[in-house]
């Protein structure tokens, strides 16, 4: 799956492993929460992978027309 660029600034985003999976912003900073595959970590459609997850969360973009 592809990263969609900072929804803020327009950065490259990149993955980030280290004590569990994040996507940060390369120019500007901001980023998704840190999500691991433990078993804590549980979605609304079960359990998923927290690569998938982070992307997900990343991609995600505010509707225009709902404010």
């Amino acid at each position: 799956m592809e990263l969609k660029p900072c929804p803020f600034c327009g950065g490259i985003a990149r993955v980030y492993c280290r004590d569990g999976v994040r996507i940060k912003c390369s120019k500007c900073g901001c980023g998704t929460p840190v999500r691991s595959d433990s078993p804590g970590e549980w979605w609304e459609n079960g359990r998923q992978n927290a690569l998938d997850m982070v992307i997900r969360e990343w991609n995600r973009r505010a509707d225009n027309g709902n404010c």
